[in-house]
């Protein structure tokens, strides 16, 4: 039986960050050297030569992160923790 393969998104979540895409008119150096330097390869060119981000494989190492930061193509989100404080009795 044939799988389908995952399409790429803009945003996934990847333990509990949400790490998202976001699009310009045209794609970054910057962005389009994360093809070649992502450790996982969740990057790479789609339709139009435009990049497209699947988080199948991240690992949250950061490399988008620091490569990207100046560029503002690369956001992460922290996930919202709050902690249970124990209630004394």
């Amino acid at each position: 039986m044939h799988r389908a393969a995952k399409r790429p998104s803009h945003s996934a979540h990847v333990g509990g960050f949400r790490i998202e895409l976001r699009r310009r008119a045209e794609d970054s150096a910057a962005l389009r050297a994360l093809t070649r330097i992502c450790p996982s390869a969740c990057f790479r060119f789609g339709a139009g030569d435009r990049i497209e981000f699947s988080s199948e494989n991240c690992t949250l190492c950061g490399t988008c992160r620091q490569v990207c930061g100046a560029t503002g193509e690369i956001a992460w989100f922290a996930p919202d923790r709050i902690a249970a404080s124990p209630r004394l009795a």
